[in-house]
């Protein structure tokens, strides 16, 4: 086909993928859109060694031969061809990545779908992205769904509602945790519409073998199960939580990774969103009325975000200061890309309006090395920085930016390693003061000169108690040292972050005992998660869940086992 909307763009000894309904004049929040139309090869018929044998072929090497589509002389001399003994082939089965996020993208998409009615017929499920319900309602969108078989199963999407989905096992704890707390794990519902098939969590659709096409359910229902059982040991601390629940919001944090070193499969590598409501000044580049604060930028933040945020480089616009606390890559491989699209957006959204409007780059404060990389990458493509050296703001009076000041202070890590403390309006109480973030350390003595009675107090928890003499070698805490940090300095409430990877759920360590001891300084212990959300009243809220989330989490790491076993089984079978 010479028409260069549709094109096939990869094959191999398994599937063709191919692309259409390319419009350079629309454009979703990550660039150009298209669809994809994705098609298992042809299946070879069935050989028949009965019919093979009647042809005076014998058994052995040359069954093989014909079945690999190999011409071969049987015992007379005369040719025997793989058709005369194998069934008809069949076309493969396929499914398609249907991409609509305009009118007129509709349209080309009819119009294309028209051309390519037969391979649509070979279609065994669609997957609708689709920007809003206007569209999904529209006449055209009736026609297009009039090209696909009858049996054709579609499950919808809408890109305004995302879901934080990558590993299945990732995916299926963000749900359980939901149903714990919803409101602290973000992952917003798509919304139903009459006639919308939305897939269940953890559903998966086989496309072979032919014997088994179809949506498999099982673990879809294993986890609804789950959920039933655990209702019950989340009514008493449902009804506890519900009495603190405060109705206004003035700040909140998301964890975009709570690993170290590097990512996971369940935890990524460092990363806090903190977005401040403000009246009395504004983000320079984004709605007037929030900021947010990036305390590092591990690999693949933005990544991070695109899952958690329909629009995110709304979200990215509004980021007024991002904060890296050492140069160790695993809190600053990801700053770079951020920047970068940041200020891309900025340049294709408001570069051409009228009124000279300037950017506003975000305030840096970074350590030695990485602000000379930086540096040098901003250069290079072109974009301006605002940086200040964490060493320059190690003092009394820090640096105030956007009615908020940033003070960073030493911790016993590597060479050059700081923690940041932030104090505003929003982060305080009439008891306690600021946020403070030790990035990566071990205890020491002087740390308690600049946390005294924070507001918020998030700690590395990297090892388990009994791991203390490795914590000392690499410069990290404990859990329970995080904790005795928490109770010393008088926290209001900490919360536990850069966890080893060996302990990729809720870390059943020493951690324990002072969640249900008598600590002698009242404080919330919250033990942090990637993509956890946490306001004023979710910090008194969520500590009472965390007696039912460490049992949910623990015999949910005996299903994960399982299935993965049962899916190492069935890695023959073409699953979605």
């Amino acid at each position: 086909m010479n028409d260069p909307a549709f094109s096939q763009f990869y094959s191999d000894e398994y599937v063709t993928v191919s692309s259409f309904g390319w419009d350079g004049n629309v454009s979703n929040r990550n660039g150009r859109s298209c669809s994809l139309l994705v098609q298992i090869v042809e299946q070879k018929g069935k050989f028949d060694p009965k019919k093979a044998m009647e042809l005076h072929v014998p058994k052995g090497p040359l069954f093989g031969q014909l079945s690999a589509g190999e011409t071969v002389l049987n015992t007379k001399g005369v040719e025997v061809r793989p058709e005369q003994v194998c069934a008809p082939s069949k076309p493969g089965p396929a499914f398609l990545w249907l991409s609509v996020h305009s009118e007129q993208q509709l349209q080309l998409l009819v119009n294309e779908c028209t051309m390519l009615r037969d391979q649509l017929q070979l279609v065994s499920v669609v997957f609708h992205d689709v920007s809003t319900l206007e569209i999904r309602g529209h006449p055209l969108y009736r026609e297009l769904l009039s090209h696909f078989h009858s049996t054709c199963s579609h499950q919808w999407r809408m890109t305004s509602h995302t879901q934080p989905l990558s590993f299945t096992g990732t995916a299926r704890q963000t749900a359980l945790l939901q149903t714990v707390c919803p409101q602290a794990f973000l992952s917003p519902p798509h919304p139903h519409a009459s006639g919308m098939d939305h897939a269940r969590a953890l559903a998966a659709f086989c496309l072979l073998p032919a014997s088994r096409s179809g949506w498999d359910l099982s673990a879809a229902n294993r986890f609804s199960g789950e959920c039933e059982q655990i209702e019950g040991m989340l009514q008493g601390s449902r009804a506890l939580a519900e009495q603190g629940r405060l109705s206004y919001l003035t700040w909140d944090l998301v964890f975009l990774g709570t690993g170290c070193a590097i990512p996971s499969r369940y935890r990524n590598v460092s990363g806090i969103l903190l977005s401040l409501k403000q009246t009395t000044c504004k983000s320079p580049n984004g709605p007037p009325d929030y900021q947010r604060i990036l305390l590092d930028c591990g690999e693949d933040t933005v990544g991070t975000l695109s899952r958690l945020y329909a629009e995110v480089d709304d979200i990215l616009a509004t980021i007024t200061a991002i904060v890296i606390t050492h140069r160790h890559a695993d809190h600053h491989l990801g700053l770079c890309r951020l920047l970068h699209r940041q200020w891309s957006y900025w340049m294709e959204h408001h570069s051409q309006r009228e009124g000279g409007e300037t950017f506003v780059p975000p305030l840096l404060i970074l350590p030695t090395a990485v602000d000379a990389y930086v540096a040098e990458y901003a250069e290079k493509i072109g974009f301006p920085l605002h940086m200040v050296k964490c060493a320059d703001v190690c003092n009394a009076m820090g640096i105030t930016w956007n009615s908020v000041t940033f003070t960073t202070f030493r911790v016993d890590h590597c060479p050059g390693a700081f923690g940041i403390s932030l104090d505003a309006p929003a982060l305080r109480s009439s008891t306690h003061s600021k946020l403070v973030y030790t990035g990566d350390t071990q205890p020491y003595a002087a740390f308690y000169e600049h946390c005294w009675r924070p507001y918020i107090l998030i700690h590395d928890s990297t090892f388990e108690d009994e791991l203390v003499a490795e914590a000392r070698e690499k410069k990290h805490s404990t859990c329970k040292e995080a904790w005795q940090s928490g109770q010393n300095s008088q926290a209001h409430c900490l919360i536990m972050t850069h966890f080893s990877q060996r302990y990729p759920k809720f870390p059943t360590l020493a951690v324990q005992e002072p969640l249900t001891g008598a600590p002698s300084h009242p404080m919330h212990t919250i033990v942090a998660f990637d993509g956890m959300r946490l306001d004023a009243a979710l910090l008194a809220q969520l500590p009472l869940h965390a007696e039912v989330m460490a049992t949910l989490l623990q015999s949910e790491s005996q299903t994960d086992a399982a299935a993965d076993a049962e899916t190492e089984a069935q890695g023959h079978d073409t699953e979605l």
